[in-house]
């Protein structure tokens, strides 16, 4: 996960941080290590090959230079939600398990608006009547079933349809057309919210 933190929470966790001054030299190393006095960048250093600012042979700890992230700028802290400090803040990639909320920030989600929106199906109803003629059997299932009952339950009244009778039948078996909708948030919201980015 993308997330920003300040240079010293991410120097003491991305395992290349050290100060050169209190390292004595490894003879086995390339003089990442010198223990010299006094230490470049006062005793922020980096053991990373691929750190971008060495002085005297030794990394120097920055935001700029870090290669495993890079110095947040002011548009990164606004969309982290922060208060922008020129070389305070460096953006990195860590594991989800990783972050902690007291030291860390994660990218603000933008708002989304709600929206209810209508769409309509079909659906089949059968009526069991007797009668003389198509047109009688017609006119009968009119008068005994001339529209659906809504039932109440899942949470409401309006999630259930359904027919009262036992020779009665109401099946939904086609696909739902969405053709319109509402928005059920105030639109003025979010143009407050896109002039503020």
């Amino acid at each position: 996960m993308n997330v920003l933190m300040p240079i010293n929470t991410w120097a003491n966790r991305c395992g290349y941080f050290f100060n050169a001054y209190l390292t004595p030299k490894d003879p086995n190393d390339t003089g990442f290590y010198p223990g010299r006095d006094p230490s470049p960048n006062n005793g922020y250093n980096c053991r990373h090959p691929e750190c971008e600012e060495v002085s005297d042979g030794v990394g120097c700890c920055h935001t700029f230079s870090c290669p495993l992230g890079y110095e947040a700028d002011e548009e990164d802290c606004e969309a982290f939600g922060v208060e922008y400090e020129e070389g305070e803040f460096i953006v990195v990639d860590i594991a989800p398990e990783d972050f902690k909320e007291n030291c860390m920030w994660e990218k603000k989600r933008k708002r989304k608006k709600k929206y209810r929106v209508f769409g309509h199906t079909t659906v089949t109803v059968t009526v069991e009547v007797e009668a003389d003629t198509e047109e009688d059997a017609y006119r009968a299932a009119n008068e005994q079933l001339a529209g659906l009952s809504s039932f109440l339950g899942n949470g409401g009244d309006d999630k259930l349809i359904g027919v009262e009778e036992p020779d009665q039948t109401v099946a939904a078996d086609e696909d739902i057309v969405y053709d319109d909708y509402e928005l059920l948030d105030d639109e003025d919201d979010f143009e407050e919210d896109e002039d503020n980015e």
